[in-house]
């Protein structure tokens, strides 16, 4: 059977990439991905086939990866963060459903997805139960998104906001904080990170009263906190229930 790999490059860092992603790159002889994250490890990519594309060509760039391993190569779809959290894993696993590709194994390589790394840098937000759901509907209806922050704002779950708004999308992510508001008697604690590991990283800790929205761009990743959140000495953190009250 021939395999495939799904890499997960980690948020940007490269000192975030796995070992085992290293690994699986040294084997491949074809690889392909969105251009900006293939452009983060270009110096990994010397004298292998590369396929770069843009956003909307995801089917057609994971069919180009198969139709290689078909085809002799030891070939890879890159993926930012975790290829299994909003990456290219799961569309590969669908199209080797088809009769054609029905003999190719998919590996699966584990990145840093966003929330873990935004995580890090705020603190220790998601020490407890969490959330994570994308704002982005054009795989997810409207209806449904709304329904899920519904659901985790009610019992104040931590939630990671992954792709909270886009140029043409800006709807959802207003609707998400007034949602959380409504819950949770409005001035929640919340942080952001922009461009997570990569050149011009920034860390934004409040509260979703004054959050400056105007900020927040497809390459934010935003976590609203809940009832244990806490904000002390410009860290972001969930207590857990360790520490005893007793002094």
């Amino acid at each position: 059977m021939k395999t495939v790999f799904a890499i997960g490059v980690g948020p940007g860092r490269k000192d975030w990439l796995t070992m085992a992603a290293l690994e699986a790159l040294e084997k491949c002889t074809f690889v392909a991905g969105y251009k900006l994250y293939l452009d983060g490890i270009k110096e990994l990519l010397t004298g292998k086939k590369v396929v770069a594309g843009v956003m909307g060509q995801e089917i057609e760039r994971c069919r180009a990866v198969l139709d290689a391993a078909l085809n002799g190569e030891t070939a890879a779809i890159i993926s930012s963060g975790d290829a299994g959290i909003y990456g290219m894993a799961g569309l590969l696993l669908e199209l080797c459903e088809l009769p054609q590709y029905n003999e190719i194994d998919v590996a699966v390589i584990p990145g840093i997805t966003a929330s873990v790394a935004a995580a890090a840098v705020m603190g220790a937000p998601l020490m407890n139960d969490f959330a994570v759901i994308s704002l982005s509907d054009l795989m997810t209806p409207r209806e449904l998104i709304i329904k899920r922050l519904e659901a985790a704002a009610s019992c104040s779950m931590v939630t990671a906001l992954y792709n909270p708004v886009s140029r043409k999308r800006k709807e959802l992510f207003p609707l998400a904080l007034e949602i959380f508001r409504k819950y949770n008697d409005g001035n929640l604690p919340v942080a952001a990170v922009n461009n997570i590991g990569r050149e011009g990283e920034e860390l934004y800790i409040g509260s979703i009263d004054d959050f400056p929205q105007e900020k927040v761009g497809m390459t934010t990743l935003v976590i609203i906190g809940n009832s244990d959140t806490v904000v002390h000495n410009g860290r972001f953190y969930c207590r857990r229930g360790y520490r005893s009250d007793s002094k």
